[in-house]
């Protein structure tokens, strides 16, 4: 594991990420706000964190800086150069190079349902107690599935 172990959401996040890595997503900063169990909103953070990272490092931004470069600066940033309509569609642009990057990592052979998350991560023991592991592999599943919808259908291996 990264030197993060703040619990389940970062552990799914660096499973399943794009890269593995916590610069895909901010899993570490949702375990650790005091928030419920909630699978859903887990993955709902999980997705529009990763959809913001994404825009912030295609304008090859350091992801240190995310907080100075907000929407708003990103976009008068971009108008500054002539680029009004990518200013005026950052949401939609930004999810568009999300599903492509995932579209390209699921036709490359990526499958979520394959990942297995190390059993050494329920031996972590975090501010807010042991890890869970139902909620771990329900997390696990549907960031998955909401992954492969994303991503496209996956096709029938021969």
């Amino acid at each position: 594991m990264a030197g993060y172990a703040t619990g389940e959401v970062f552990f799914v996040s660096q499973a399943l990420g794009l890269r593995h890595s916590h610069l895909d997503s901010a899993g570490y900063s949702y375990d650790q706000k005091p928030k419920g169990k909630t699978v859903e909103e887990a993955v709902e953070f999980l997705m529009q964190d990763e959809k913001g990272r994404v825009f912030l490092t295609s304008m090859v931004a350091c992801l240190f800086a995310r907080s100075v470069y907000t929407d708003d600066v990103l976009a008068e940033c971009l108008q500054s150069v002539g680029y009004d309509d990518i200013a005026a569609n950052m949401d939609s642009v930004s999810g568009h190079i999300q599903k492509l990057r995932w579209k390209t990592r699921i036709a490359t052979g990526f499958d979520p349902a394959k990942i297995s998350i190390p059993k050494r991560f329920m031996e972590v023991t975090t501010w807010k107690g042991k890890i869970d592991g139902a909620f771990l592999s329900q997390l696990k599943m549907e960031y998955g599935n909401r992954i492969v919808q994303l991503g496209g259908e996956k096709k029938d291996e021969p």
